[in-house]
């Protein structure tokens, strides 16, 4: 009886409570309830905290003068509700405090005051999730016993956001993560830190469709949705994935043998954009693009971060990373200088049976930006950036393929497959608001400066008639490397000016238009070398890219559940080529050339996009766009072309037709990404070797050969169920084909495309607490993830198929102010499957080689933020 008496006093008092509902809407603090800030309180006594929580939402308070000196208020850092943020300020303090219908925080030492309040605020945010569903909040989390149990746990676990809304910029302008209508992931550096992700391939396995292909810092090929003919080799073809270090597309636009790979410390966030982005980001965004954008100077507020690590790793060298960052305000709210350095040593974990070496396979980076920021009035600011990275690697992680040949983590090469990476950037960057619009410009130089060696010891020998008396049965028979090389040495700059105009009003008609102008000058010298011929071959290159561009894209939103959005860009490249061969082997003397030669191409890519909303916190889309890269020439000689080689070949693009949801359920603790697509790909530009019909001398040519089809899906799922869990998880499903070739191309229509599994998951459980003995805070986290098999190039050759495996990783991390240590261990069970197979020449002569997991890693890391 007395429990039929409690379930109907909290019935009633619920229906009540529903009542007040329906008669508060006009409340004037309801939609401040909701409102997320981006908070960054350090705490200490409650004055100071106070003026850093008004000065970030512009907030009154009012308290007694007495509170002022009050100390132990919790610092609060990310995007949260007012509501959520003074609870975590305030706990244990003996403070309350909350936003009064006057619009203004008032702080008692009063609890009941503060738990009114708060009790208030639960009701108007749940007015848009209906009725029925506040009855059911108040039914299960107000009343009885739960009523006099007004503690900052009980209710910040009922009010706290699940998930932090992301701000990206992949649009050109800041917009919602939820509300960008293409395949768009995002991760914060807090994300990248609670991951502990040091480069691309510790964030991009989080990552839905993308297939990242590691063989060293530095060189490691990046797919997104299967778009790519070469997935664990090298070309001189413009990459299918751009990747941008802020507004810089850092990558070459021919011979794009190695990648940008920047630490990951320090940064704002990275985006990753699925799909085609030839709109926004023109050529090489093929299959999509990376951002990597680093973390601006404060203007406000002195700051500095030093972080170490160490790691063992079995049977391999330890490894170590040192970073360090200081921001300092010049002259308050007007100029700031912000600096980060870091350094990066590899251990290496490959033994070369041929040389007798072990660990060969080391590695560093080491790099570091300063930037300055100078807010010269209200409306116009100005940035300065000089980024500088050097990725080096003394060897490849390459080892056998097959238990036959020796084990998994030994190999016989010949020649070290070095490579030492280097970048310099200058930016300056400079924007100006008017009253709705917004102008930007950025205008970028920058040096790059690559060598590479690789290990083609058989391959030459191949040519030679087997002179060089290499035996791949005999695989620690010695070669003397100092008598063989193969290296090609890529140096280029490239001048970027970008100008940019940008909506920044409330109407419903946004718009972004532009003009873009890129300059890359490339020169290039390769030598194959081998004793006693000398010069195999030895070739320079001048190249030149120039690309011209005018880009819009605009939205027009008819109501609040309907979008639209159109984009363009109109595009001009410029590629002129220049090939150089001077006497060798190969070549008779005098030297053969491929003479300077000029292929234009122009064209207009769109994009088109619709929106639905049915509610606020659900995202339903359709997207159409097209992706291009530029076209090339061949290293042919005038006979060749006589006798019918082509010279020139056009762009390759694609279609990506996309439809999505994007959804926050369940109060925003349940986070659905979900896409559909099918990429339609045409005039595939594909590489294969001919003989020359007049020099007799064997190509590697590529033309417009192929059409391809891929059809996939991608989810990335995030759930909370409570204050202290999160488990997600992000899977791909692709079906990547061969469509057709052209007569007399030798590939298979239906071969599957490289890089391109069809199944892969990365998951993760996640417990954390923030309510830890003597003000600490921990987390421990379990990855998991799970790749498909793939092969590494197009003609699918049986040995060049990796393993599908699982690999698990463990994580935790013991916070207390500003202090941070994490313990961690990556490939828990130490599985040494093999991510990817390759030929070690590029006939598949003799047989594949490996690149393999990492080994078991065992580390730890320190971080101060002060």
């Amino acid at each position: 009886m007395k429990k039929n008496i409690r379930i109907q006093g909290r019935i009633l008092k619920a229906a009540a409570f529903a009542i007040v509902v329906l008669c508060a809407t006009i409340t004037v603090y309801a939609q401040d309830a909701k409102t997320r800030y981006d908070f960054r309180i350090e705490g200490g006594k409650l004055g100071k905290a106070v003026a850093d929580v008004h000065d970030q939402t512009n907030i009154e308070f009012i308290y007694s003068f007495d509170l002022a000196d009050v100390d132990g208020i919790h610092p609060v850092k990310g995007y949260y509700t007012l509501e959520y943020a003074l609870a975590v300020m305030f706990e244990g303090t003996g403070l309350s405090g909350g936003l009064t219908e006057s619009g203004m925080i008032v702080i008692t030492r009063e609890k009941s005051a503060h738990a009114q309040i708060r009790e208030q605020d639960m009701i108007h945010g749940k007015i848009k999730k209906g009725l029925l569903s506040t009855i059911s909040a108040l039914l299960f989390g107000v009343g009885g016993a739960h009523a006099q149990q007004s503690s900052v746990d009980q209710n910040t676990e009922a009010q706290e956001p699940a998930f932090d809304e992301i701000i990206v910029t992949a649009t050109k302008r800041a917009q919602s993560l939820q509300d960008v209508p293409f395949g768009l992931s995002a991760l914060t550096g807090a994300n990248l830190e609670r991951i502990g992700a040091s480069g691309a391939e510790d964030y991009l396995a989080e990552i839905p469709g993308v297939h990242y292909n590691a063989q060293g810092r530095g060189t490691s090929p990046i797919v997104i949705r299967g778009i790519s003919t070469e997935g664990a080799t090298r070309n001189n073809l413009q990459n299918s994935t751009t990747i941008y270090i802020d507004d810089l597309p850092s990558l070459n636009a021919w011979g794009a043998w190695s990648n940008s790979d920047f630490s990951t410390f320090d940064l704002e966030r990275v985006e990753v954009l699925r799909g085609p982005q030839g709109t926004l980001f023109g050529s090489g965004a093929l299959g999509g693009a990376v951002r990597v954008i680093t973390n601006k100077p404060d203007l406000s507020e002195f700051a500095a971060k030093i972080e170490y690590g160490h790691a063992f790793t079995h049977d391999g060298e330890d490894s170590y990373n040192l970073s360090a960052m200081v921001n300092v305000p010049i002259i308050s709210d007007k100029l700031a200088i912000r600096a980060v350095g870091y350094k990066r040593e590899d251990g290496g974990y490959i033994d070369n049976v041929r040389r007798d070496e072990k660990d060969v396979n080391s590695g560093s980076s080491e790099g570091g930006r300063l930037l300055l920021a100078y807010q010269a009035t209200d409306r116009l600011s100005l940035r300065f950036t000089l980024t500088h990275e050097e990725n080096s690697l003394d060897d490849s992680p390459a080892s056998y393929a097959l238990e036959a040949e020796g084990d998994a983590y030994e190999y016989n090469g010949t020649i070290p497959n070095a490579s030492d990476i280097k970048l310099t950037s200058y930016n300056l960057y400079a924007e100006y608001e008017f009253d709705g619009f917004m102008v930007s410009s950025s205008t970028t130089y920058a040096e790059r400066d690559s060598l590479l060696n690789t290990d083609y010891v058989s391959y030459i020998d191949s040519l030679l008639g087997g002179a060089l008396g290499f035996d791949a049965d005999a695989p620690t028979a010695y070669i003397d490397p100092d008598d063989h090389d193969y290296l090609i040495r890529h140096k280029y700059d490239t001048f970027a000016q970008e100008l940019r105009l940008s909506s920044t009003h409330d109407g419903p008609f946004q718009w972004t238009i532009g003009g873009f102008y890129l300059k890359q000058n490339l020169t290039a010298y390769q030598l194959w070398a081998s004793e006693p011929f000398g010069p195999v071959l030895e070739s320079n290159y001048d190249v030149h890219v120039t690309e011209t561009a005018l880009f819009g894209e605009a939205s027009y939103k008819f109501s609040d559940k309907f979008s639209v959005t159109i984009g363009a860009r109109a595009f001009d490249n410029k590629f002129e080529f220049e090939r150089i061969d001077q006497p060798s082997v190969f070549v008779p003397a005098g030297g053969a050339v491929t003479p300077y030669t000029v292929a234009n191409s122009s064209s207009i890519n769109p994009k088109f996009s619709v929106s639905y909303f049915p509610s606020e916190d659900i995202h339903l889309y359709a997207t159409a766009a097209k992706g291009f890269r530029i076209g090339q020439v061949n290293f042919v000689q005038d006979e060749d072309v006589e006798a019918g080689i082509t010279r020139e070949f056009d762009p390759d693009s694609l279609w990506n037709y996309e439809a999505g949801i994007k959804a926050s359920l369940f109060d925003n603790r349940l986070s659905l990404n979900a896409a559909l697509f099918y990429i339609d790909w045409s005039d595939i530009q594909l590489q294969r070797f001919v003989t020359g019909p007049a020099s007799g001398l064997l190509l590697n040519i590529t033309d417009n050969a192929g059409k391809a089809e891929i059809k996939g899906l991608e989810a990335d799922l995030k759930w909370r169920p409570t204050a202290g869990i999160e488990i997600g998880s992000a899977i791909t499903v692709l079906d990547a084909k061969l469509k057709s070739v052209l007569d007399g191309v030798p590939m298979i229509p239906g071969s599957t495309l490289p890089g391109s599994a069809d199944f892969s998951a990365s998951n993760f459980i996640e417990f954390s607490s923030d309510k830890l003995p003597n003000d600490m805070r921990g987390y421990m986290r379990l990855g998991h993830r799970y790749v498909g098999e793939s092969v590494s190039n197009i003609n699918n050759a049986p040995q060049l198929y990796s393993d599908k495996y699982n690999v698990f990783n463990a994580r935790a991390g013991l916070m207390y102010g500003g202090y941070e240590i994490i313990v961690y261990v990556d490939n828990l069970t130490n599985n040494d499957a093999r991510t990817s197979n390759f030929g070690v020449d590029a006939q598949n002569l003799f047989a594949s080689r490996s690149y393999r997991l990492q080994p078991r890693t065992i580390g730890v890391t320190m971080r101060a933020d002060f």
